[in-house]
């Protein structure tokens, strides 16, 4: 079965408003699945939604129109047919309450909201922005010396519907195997902590308390943009060996015979002069040059394409 079938004969019906709600339906559209996007009126998001950018979350999609205030028997009929209820009850409409107990049993309810359904959290419609910066995510981004940074796409609600996606396929499987009927929750904030296991070993292990690093990795180095004669390359090591390599390629003796840079702690200490290194060796060669002899020795490395060149305009 191909990818494009493997969620084949499953119903979906798409009533959650959130963005991560409309990425999972997508997800599974895309995979097979018929969804029906529900299109609420008389409902006031309390923060940005999917129906916001409804071109592009209910593409693929079957589109019906729902009035939140009074579902009616409409809603009745596309829960007798359907397979998985995708909601957030963080911003829609208290389902329970216009639909009465029994609204969804028997079907696999995922529901993704900011802060999940337990906790002093529960319930608050906080958007993207705010989970980020709850969660810590903005202090990892950005500079050292800048700073914290937000990421403007909205990574925390892109992380929940691939999250999603993953566990309405596993709770598909479990019902089709067992005959169980299993819900799912999903909270960004779980999603958003989870994005920072990069930075927390270092605290853990040894007490130090992460910073922002800017376009370098936190737990491997070197691993940062370069300027080479006429454009920026990313460049990156993620082992010993790979340094071995990139050191033989720079050519200086005292850099390819010290011992303390052969670890990653070694070159943690010493970052800055590595990345001058590096930067005057890339300084001296085109990009293409640059991202050719890097490939060679099978390190990641990439030119950074400039917007204005991804532009219908430049084609």
């Amino acid at each position: 079965m191909s990818v494009e079938q493997a969620f084949a004969g499953v119903r979906v019906l798409e009533l959650g408003s959130r963005l991560s709600a409309g990425a999972s339906g997508t997800l599974l559209s895309q995979a097979g699945a018929s969804i029906v996007y529900a299109d609420l009126t008389e409902h006031q998001c309390p923060i940005e939604s999917k129906h916001d950018h409804r071109a592009l979350y209910s593409a693929g999609k079957s589109a019906i129109t729902i009035n939140a205030a009074s579902p009616g028997n409409q809603i009745n009929e596309l829960l007798k047919s359907c397979d998985v209820v995708i909601t957030s009850h963080d911003i829609d409409p208290d389902w329970l309450k216009l639909l009465g107990d029994g609204w969804s049993d028997g079907k696999i309810v995922c529901d993704i909201s900011a802060y999940g359904c337990t906790g002093p959290l529960a319930g608050q419609p906080a958007s993207d922005f705010e989970v980020q910066a709850l969660a810590g995510l903005i202090d990892t981004t950005g500079d050292a010396n800048a700073p914290a940074s937000r990421i403007a796409v909205p990574v925390t609600e892109c992380l929940a519907g691939l999250h999603a996606f993953g566990g309405i396929g596993t709770a598909l499987r479990t019902r089709r195997l067992q005959g169980i009927v299993q819900n799912v929750e999903i909270a960004l904030y779980d999603c958003a902590f989870a994005t920072s296991a990069s930075f927390l070993p270092k605290f853990i292990a040894e007490g130090k308390v992460p910073r922002r690093v800017g376009n370098r990795h936190p737990m491997t180095l070197p691993w940062n943009v370069y300027k080479s004669r006429d454009e920026w390359v990313l460049i990156c090591t993620s082992s010993n060996d790979h340094w071995k390599r990139l050191a033989g390629l720079l050519g200086d003796p005292n850099l390819i015979e010290d011992e303390a840079l052969m670890t990653a702690g070694g070159r943690a200490n010493r970052v800055d002069e590595l990345d001058g290194a590096i930067t005057k060796w890339a300084g001296m060669k085109s990009a293409d040059d640059c991202v050719r002899t890097i490939s060679e020795l099978s390190i990641p490395c990439a030119k950074i394409a400039p917007l204005t060149r991804l532009s219908p305009s430049s084609r």
